[in-house]
C-alpha cells in the first residue's frame, strides 16, 4: 500500500473504560486496518511521570544547583537522558506523525501530556531555543496533530457569568487527521 505512515500515538486518559479510549481504540484500529504501523504510548498504563526532576538527567554538569533547561540541552548534545525519555525520544525520531489524544480539563491539556512534553520534545531535541525552531527529526513541525479531543462543559448559566464563551463553543469533536 502507498502513503503506509510510521505513527506514534500519545495517549492520555486515565479511565481504559472512556469514550476516548473507544476513540483510541477505533483510531488505532483504523489507522492499522489502512496499513499504517502505529506504536502506541499510553501514559497512564506506562505509569509515565510528567514532572521534570534531576534523575532525568544522569550525567548533570552542575549537580549541585537543578536547572531543567540547561540540563536538556546538554543532555540532548551528550545522549544521556533517563531511559523512559530515551526511549520516547526514539519514537519521534521513529514517526512520520505523531499524534496527541487527550482530554480537555479546565481548558487545558492533562498534566501527564504536559509532562510528555516536556520531558521528551526537550529544548535541544525537540526545538533549538536559540532560534525557537523545531529541529528537523523529518520535519517535527509537519509530524504532530492534535487528532481528537473531546471536550463537553454543560451549565452555560456558569460560563455566561463569567463572561467565558457559549457551551456550544466550548463542546467540540475535532478531526484534522484526513489518512
Amino acid at each position: 500500500m502507498k502513503n503506509e505512515m510510521k505513527i506514534l500515538y500519545v495517549y492520555a486518559h486515565p479511565e481504559p473504560k472512556s469514550f476516548n479510549a473507544a476513540l483510541k481504540d477505533t483510531a488505532l484500529d483504523a489507522l492499522k486496518e489502512k496499513g499504517h504501523e502505529v506504536k502506541l504510548s499510553d501514559l497512564y498504563a506506562m505509569k509515565f511521570h510528567p514532572g521534570l526532576k534531576a534523575s532525568d538527567f544522569p550525567e548533570r554538569k552542575k549537580p549541585d544547583v537543578f536547572n531543567p533547561f540547561f540540563e536538556a540541552i546538554l543532555a540532548s548534545k551528550s545522549g544521556t537522558f533517563a531511559p523512559d525519555i530515551k526511549e520516547e525520544m526514539e519514537k519521534v525520531k521513529w514517526a512520520d506523525l505523531i499524534i496527541f489524544q487527550f482530554p480537555i480539563y479546565f481548558t487545558a491539556m492533562s498534566a501527564i501530556m504536559k509532562g510528555w512534553i516536556d520531558r521528551v520534545l526537550a529544548p535541544g531535541f525537540g526545538f533549538n531555543p536559540i532560534t525557537n525552531s523545531a529541529y528537523d527529526y523529518r520535519s517535527l513541525q509537519r509530524k504532530v496533530h492534535n487528532a481528537c479531543h473531546y471536550h463537553r462543559i454543560s451549565k452555560g448559566d456558569v460560563f455566561r457569568r463569567r463572561g467565558a464563551r457559549r457551551p456550544e463553543q466550548t463542546s467540540r469533536i475535532h478531526n484534522s487527521l484526513r489518512l
